[in-house]
């Protein structure tokens, strides 16, 4: 487990809202929400000192933050400039203060 004290990665949470298409058609947007402190890590797809991809597929990152925020599946995430879609949300502990989130990249 990781030091939950060590807070000092930010996460912008972005909150889907309904829109409408310049053809009438029904679609997404994010709105942004908040940046919140987080602790951030890596779990798969490492870069290689060149910035290319080491292994094949999508950067899947764990993000803790503090509850309270109202996030949920459906909402992005951005995260040194790239945005991110929530996998899998879990509470750290039987407390609920503090949320995990498996998150992986989203392409653009």
């Amino acid at each position: 487990m990781p030091d939950i004290g060590s807070f000092r990665f930010e996460l912008g949470l972005y909150q889907p809202t309904q829109a409408t298409t310049g053809t009438g058609q029904a679609g997404y947007s994010f709105v942004h929400s908040a940046t919140v402190p987080c602790h951030a890590k890596s779990v798969r797809g490492r870069l290689t000192d060149d910035g290319e991809q080491e292994m094949a597929g999508r950067r899947t990152y764990q993000f803790i933050i503090r509850a309270g925020t109202g996030f949920d599946y459906g909402w992005e995430l951005t995260y040194d400039t790239r945005r991110y879609r929530p996998e899998r949300i879990d509470n750290w502990d039987e407390r609920g203060r503090f949320q995990i989130i498996y998150a992986i990249e989203v392409d653009l």
